[in-house]
């Protein structure tokens, strides 16, 4: 058993813009619209905090869309959370990188899987959003002072490899680090020792490996070209990060994503995508702003919470 999560991924809204091929929805199975409030979410990374959580990060749906986002983003960057970032799709950002900022929200991820607007549309499933509005609110949110910004991408198959390359090319051109990640799909496999593979078709230079707070091992790679590549190391179903993985039939299917404990916009803690099980329900604990019943879920989820408090950031 590895260590005990320290990483909180809270969908703040399932509402979303885009209707990805191969999204995996942050686990969340319900067609709802749901979303959180500010004060709720703020609720959770108190009591998340409270257990020694160190890293935060917004997801959705998509994130921008949140009908108060900004006052979310304040209350969260008042919290002081070691590490708070968001992931978006970057449809958003041209409009509202600076307003981002000035609520506080200093680190992004943005998903990006080709530089083809026909792909790209494909993709999406929709062709009501553009691969340039993405790219302007990338260079919008470099110039007002976004750090380490990152580039997800989904590598899901021989098809993929042109997108790669073009990214590569552009994350290099643009200062910014690919995370390359393998589709999710059951019937598609691509192991990370593949894509290293695949990487090291593009002329690695050097690489270091970077063990997370969780055990996670990841590489980041420094090609020759001067692009940056950032893969884990471990496939996710080897390891058991919650007691009740040992007894788990579900495992193969774990892959990524296991590790975070994600909150999803309809008020539940989901330890892992690969089951239903586990799942617990907290939103009334939220909506009460009861920090104490949120931080009981998090001791049912796994126990080591309740003797491993001692890396707790105290709130006043």
């Amino acid at each position: 058993m590895i260590n005990v999560s320290r990483y909180f991924r809270i969908s703040v809204t399932n509402r979303c813009n885009l209707n990805c091929v191969f999204c995996h929805r942050e686990g969340n199975q319900s067609q709802d619209v749901g979303e959180l409030t500010p004060s709720e979410v703020e609720t959770a990374c108190r009591a998340a905090l409270s257990l020694g959580f160190q890293k935060v990060k917004l997801t959705g749906g998509e994130p921008t869309l949140h009908r108060n986002i900004y006052e979310l983003i304040r209350r969260l960057s008042a919290l002081k959370i070691p590490d708070l970032s968001m992931i978006t799709n970057g449809t958003q950002l041209a409009n509202q990188a600076e307003l981002l900022w000035h609520a506080g929200l200093r680190r992004l991820n943005v998903t990006l899987n080709t530089l083809k607007q026909e792909r790209f549309a494909a993709m999406q499933r929709t062709a009501n959003q553009s691969v340039a509005q993405i790219l302007e609110g990338i260079e919008r949110a470099k110039q007002m002072g976004f750090h380490d910004i990152k580039i997800n991408f989904v590598f899901a198959g021989p098809d993929s490899q042109t997108d790669l390359e073009e990214l590569i090319t552009y994350t290099k051109e643009q200062g910014l680090i690919l995370v390359l990640l393998p589709v999710l799909e059951k019937q598609t496999s691509y192991s990370l020792e593949y894509l290293y593979q695949l990487t090291s078709q593009y002329g690695i230079e050097r690489e270091e490996i970077i063990t997370d707070t969780e055990g996670i091992r990841k590489r980041l790679i420094y090609l020759k070209s001067g692009a940056r590549i950032l893969l884990r190391v471990d496939e996710l179903f080897q390891h058991h990060p919650y007691p009740f993985c040992f007894h788990c039939s579900d495992q193969m299917d774990c892959r990524e994503g296991i590790y975070p404990i994600r909150l999803s916009a309809m008020g539940e803690l989901i330890p892992c995508m690969a089951s239903n099980k586990h799942r617990i329900a907290i939103l009334p604990a939220l909506r009460a702003g009861d920090v104490e019943q949120a931080r009981a879920a998090f001791f049912k989820l796994d126990g080591r919470y309740r003797s491993n408090d001692t890396t707790a950031v105290h709130l006043s």
